[in-house]
């Protein structure tokens, strides 16, 4: 797995270690073949001091953890320093301090901040000029000649072994330094485009909000490449946080920008919920969360999300009238049984008006067991926890049955239910489940059709051999705003009309359910002062 901790320091480190062990195999070579100078310059005793040197440089490789990283800088690059002078200081200009000059600065500018390294390299050039300033003025002894040193073999084998040993060192740690750095850009995009797949994946967009020094806001960062607020690209936002707070509903603006500023003054959680005037989708409900930071800008940055939650706004104002719509359908049948049995207990009413009473209680009761049973299979459908059984039935039987069942239903509403046109086809249907479908259209065409008039069923296949099951009635019909809701659970039209017909408003849920779960489809056409038909189609067993 990639390493996120990764920074320049941690580069650094990684190179100081190998550029120490570097050293020491460099000098070592280097160090031997200088001491077989010794027959041409004699012995001297700064050869004793290159052997510590060579030996501090291998202490400070070993002992990574016992200093810090910047004393370990500064110990090393004092080292050099000592080499480079120290030689120079006896040899002159026959010295090998060329090399390590180079290596000095390479050194400085590398592992520390490149103010320190210049001053540092500075220095070391002006500790350079004072020791050639020094031997111009002849206040250094150079006891070799050139001549001598230039005509022997070991200087020519020391000079060969310095330069290939410090250029190969400089050469690897300027390599290792390229690679490292394109191996943690490798890995730093592939990790980039992870977490971009994964936030585009967010229901959401994740984004960062910056307040400038001089008050503005702007979003430097937001997920999703994909259409976002306002049906507009997230790059369209960036830098352009005046058109998403023009997009705020203007109720919640104020709120909102208040809020985003109160959160930045106290450097606080922000979190609010509030309203997008969207041109495409209309109103939108947005939740907004997100935590502050002070940048070394004197900017602030708030680290959050926006996540549309208009559909949970819908659903809890779903769950808000199914407990109003339950509870009004429960606690009108139960008054009215409760003052029916309160005026029985009584004993002051005559029998005449105690039987009235008695058949309100138990009309309320149908009622009530109606809406427990409606809302005890609609339960059911909706968590799958039924079983159809299938058997094959003769359409024009079925109907008749169905018909006879609910006249008494349809002359309670002094209408009659007559049965039209019906073909003999076999359909494979739930009988129960599909009795219950026909009862509750026949019973809302019963209760919307007006006095004296018939509600007409009929069977027919169509041209691609299915059935279709029409109930018409000579209603007021459905009106047009109330056709998408009409298959929802606990919608009524006559919601539109003060509710005039009593219902539970979950017949038709129920009804569309039974029929897509026996492979059909239950459709309707209305028209305003003529009447409605509900059409039920099924995939017929055979023809006969």
């Amino acid at each position: 797995m990639p390493r996120t901790d990764w920074n320049l320091r941690t580069l650094q480190e990684e190179l100081l270690q190998e550029f120490l062990l570097g050293l020491c195999l460099a000098c070592i070579p280097s160090y031997l073949i200088s001491i077989s100078r010794i027959p041409v310059t004699g012995f001297r005793w700064f050869y004793i001091a290159n052997l510590l040197l060579v030996l501090a440089v291998f202490f400070l490789w070993a002992t990574k953890s016992a200093f810090s990283y910047t004393t370990r800088v500064l110990f090393l690059l004092t080292l050099m320093w000592a080499a480079i002078l120290i030689p120079a200081s006896k040899l002159g200009l026959l010295a090998e301090s060329r090399v390590f000059v180079v290596t000095f600065s390479f050194t400085a500018i590398l592992f520390l901040p490149l103010r320190w390294g210049i001053v540092l390299i500075s220095l070391m050039s002006l500790s350079i000029v004072g020791l050639g300033f020094a031997a111009t003025q002849r206040w250094l002894t150079f006891s070799i000649r050139s001549e001598t040193y230039s005509y022997n073999l070991a200087p020519w084998l020391n000079h060969i072994a310095t330069l290939v040993s410090f250029s190969a060192l400089l050469a690897y740690i300027g390599w290792r330094m390229v690679m490292k750095v394109h191996l943690h850009t490798v890995r730093s995009q592939k990790l980039a485009r992870r977490l971009s797949h994964i936030t585009e994946q967010v229901p959401g967009e994740i984004l960062q909000l910056t307040l400038s020094s001089g008050g503005g806001w702007s979003f430097d960062y937001i997920n999703s490449p994909k259409q976002t607020l306002l049906g507009r690209t997230a790059k369209e936002f960036e830098n352009k946080a005046q058109l998403f707070f023009e997009s705020i509903h203007k109720d919640d603006r104020e709120r909102v920008r208040e809020g985003l500023h109160r959160a930045t003054q106290n450097m606080t959680l922000w979190e609010d919920e509030f309203r997008i005037v969207d041109p495409l989708d209309g109103e939108q409900w947005y939740f907004g969360t997100s935590t502050s930071e002070q940048l070394n800008n004197e900017e602030i940055a708030l680290y959050g999300y926006f996540l549309n939650i208009t559909e949970k706004k819908m659903l809890i104002n779903v769950k808000n009238e199914f407990l109003t719509t339950v509870s009004h359908e429960l606690r009108t049948p139960l008054t009215s049984i409760k003052g029916s049995l309160q005026l029985l207990n009584s004993g002051l009413v005559q029998k005449e008006k105690a039987q009235h009473l008695l058949h309100i209680a138990e009309k309320n009761s149908k009622r009530l067991l109606l809406l427990i049973n409606d809302l005890l299979d609609s339960e059911k459908y909706n968590s799958g926890d039924f079983s159809l059984q299938m058997k094959p039935t003769k359409v024009a039987p079925f109907l008749t049955s169905c018909v006879e069942e609910n006249q008494a239903y349809a002359r309670e509403h002094k209408v009659s239910i007559e049965l039209g046109e019906c073909s003999n086809t076999t359909i494979d249907i739930d009988v129960q489940r599909m009795k219950q479908v026909m009862a509750n259209l026949l019973s809302n065409a019963c209760k919307f059709s007006p006095e004296g008039e018939k509600v007409l069923v009929s069977a027919y296949l169509t041209e691609d051999n299915c059935l279709k099951i029409a109930v018409e009635d000579r209603g007021n019909g459905i009106p047009s705003k109330f056709h998408s809701k009409i298959f929802e659970r606990f919608s009524q039209a006559e919601d539109y009309a003060k509710r005039t017909t009593k219902g539970t408003g979950l017949g038709l849920s129920i009804a569309k359910t039974i029929v897509g779960l026996h492979g059909g489809e239950l459709t309707f056409e209305s028209s305003p002062g003529v009447g409605t038909t509900f059409y039920v189609e099924l995939r017929t067993h055979k023809a006969t």
